[in-house]
C-alpha cells in the first residue's frame, strides 16, 4: 500500500518485503515448508500439519517398508560373470533387463560374454561385509560441513560419475572404492578420446567402476577392450529388477498415503548405489543427497552452478532415504544433520580405539591392524 504521507509503501499485514511479496507465518511457524500467505505453510514433500511439523515419513517408516526388504537374501550374484553354473541360469535375467532396447540393436550372447569377468569378485562381501561404508553424493550440501575427514574413514567409499575432489577434499574426502556411473557418464567414458585409453589417462585401477543401466550391457564389450585392464564391471540384473521393484513399490505407498512430490522420478543412480552399498557393508552413511528445497538452501552441485530441471527433481529419492534413516537402515548425513553424523563417527571411533587397546592388553585383538578395518558397531546410531 502506497502511503502519500510520506511517500513510500507499507505491506499489508501479514506481508514483508521490498515489494511486499513475501509472507509472514508468525502464528504458527512454517519449520518444513514454504510461507505462501500470511500464516499459510506449504509443506516440503512428506512433511504435514500447519506448520509443517509432522513428519509423515518418519511416522509411517514401518507400515511403508512393511514386507519389503532392500537387503537381500544371498544373492545369486554381484555383477555379471561368465562363470559356468552362474551365466547358464542368468541369461534370461539379463535379456529381461535389457528388453526394452531390443528393438535398437541385437543383444548377442557370444559378443557380450567375451567381454565378461571370469567371477564374481565382489559375491563374497554379501556375507563377509565390511563395517562402515559411505555413499557421497554431489550436492552443494557438502561444502556446508567439513566431512571430508570422516568420509575417508570409511572402509568403502561410494562416488556418483565423474565429479571433482581435488581442491574440496576438506568437504568431500578424497577417497574412492567405488564409482557407479549413470549413462551419461557411462557415455562420455564410452566417447572419451583414444589417447585417454593411454597408461597415463587411464582410469585409476584402485577404483571399480561400476555400471547398471542397460544400455551399458549394450557397449559394455566396447568399453572392456578399450580399458583392458581397469575393473570395469557391471551390476547384476538379479539386484537391480529387486532395486526398481522396490523403488516403484515405495512410490505407489507413499502415494497411496497422499505423499506428493515433484517431476519426474523415475530411479536414479543414487538411490542403485546405496542400495547396492547396502549388500556389502553393514553400516552405510549417506553424505550429499539433499533437496534443493532443504531449510538451508544449497546449491544442487558443489562444484558447478547448475540448476536443477524436472528430470533432475529429486523429491521422492529424498523421502525414501529419509524412510530408510527412519528404520535405522542408513544413516542419512543431509546438510540439516551432518554435524550430528561427524560428532556421532567421532563418538564411535573413540569407544573403538579404547577397545582396541583394551584387546591389546589382554591379548583378544578383534581389530585388523594391517587393513585398519574395525569391529565399529555404531552403537551411536
Amino acid at each position: 500500500m502506497f502511503s502519500f504521507s510520506d511517500q513510500s509503501c507499507h505491506c499489508e499485514d501479514g506481508w514483508f518485503g521490498k515489494e511486499c511479496s513475501r509472507a509472514l507465518c508468525d502464528k504458527y511457524g512454517c519449520e518444513n515448508g514454504e510461507c505462501v500467505k500470511p500464516d499459510q505453510c506449504k509443506c516440503v514433500s512428506g512433511w504435514s500439519a500447519e506448520n509443517c511439523t509432522v513428519d509423515m515419513l518418519a511416522e509411517n517408516a514401518e507400515p511403508l517398508l512393511d514386507g519389503l526388504a532392500l537387503r537381500l537374501r544371498k544373492p545369486p550374484a554381484v555383477i555379471v560373470h561368465r562363470g559356468e553354473q552362474y551365466y547358464r541360469d542368468s541369461w534370461r535375467m539379463i535379456r529381461k533387463w535389457t528388453a526394452h532396447l531390443q528393438a535398437q540393436w541385437q543383444f548377442g550372447r557370444t559378443r557380450f560374454t567375451d567381454g565378461l569377468p571370469m567371477n564374481d569378485t565382489l559375491i563374497k562381501y554379501t556375507s563377509e561385509r565390511f563395517q562402515t561404508c559411505a555413499a557421497v553424493g554431489n550436492s552443494g550440501g557438502l561444502l556446508r560441513s567439513r566431512a571430508g575427514q570422516v568420509i575417508d574413514e570409511h572402509d568403502v567409499v561410494l562416488r556418483f560419475n565423474n565429479p571433482p575432489t581435488k581442491t574440496f577434499e576438506e568437504f568431500t574426502g578424497s577417497k574412492t572404492t567405488f564409482r557407479l556411473l549413470n549413462r551419461k557418464s557411462a557415455d562420455a567414458l564410452l566417447e572419451a578420446p583414444a589417447q585417454a585409453a593411454q597408461p597415463k589417462k587411464k582410469i585409476r585401477s584402485d577404483v571399480t567402476t561400476l555400471l547398471w543401466r542397460a544400455e551399458s550391457y549394450h557397449y559394455y564389450g566396447m568399453l572392456r577392450r578399450k580399458f583392458p585392464d581397469e575393473p570395469i564391471y557391471l551390476l547384476a540384473p538379479e539386484l537391480l529388477i529387486p532395486f526398481i521393484t522396490f523403488y516403484k513399490t515405495m512410490m505407489k505407498r507413499m502415494e497411496d498415503m497422499k505423499i506428493t512430490w515433484e517431476g519426474s522420478q523415475s530411479a536414479p543412480t543414487g538411490f542403485v548405489g546405496i542400495a547396492f552399498l547396502l549388500q556389502i557393508c553393514k553400516h552405510v552413511d549417506v553424505y550429499g543427497f539433499d533437496v534443493t528445497k532443504a531449510k538451508i538452501p544449497v546449491r544442487y552441485h558443489y562444484f558447478d552452478k547448475l540448476e536443477p530441471t524436472e528430470e533432475h527433481s529429486t523429491e521422492f529419492e529424498h523421502n525414501l532415504l529419509r524412510v530408510l534413516d527412519s528404520f535405522g537402515l542408513i544413516r542419512l548425513c543431509t546438510v540439516d544433520t551432518v554435524e550430528r553424523c561427524i560428532h556421532d563417527w567421532d563418538l564411535g571411533r573413540n569407544r573403538i580405539e579404547r577397545r582396541r587397546l583394551l584387546s591389546v592388553r589382554d591379548g583378544s585383538l578383534d581389530f585388523d591392524v594391517a587393513r585398519n578395518r574395525s569391529t565399529y558397531d555404531m552403537e551411536t546410531r
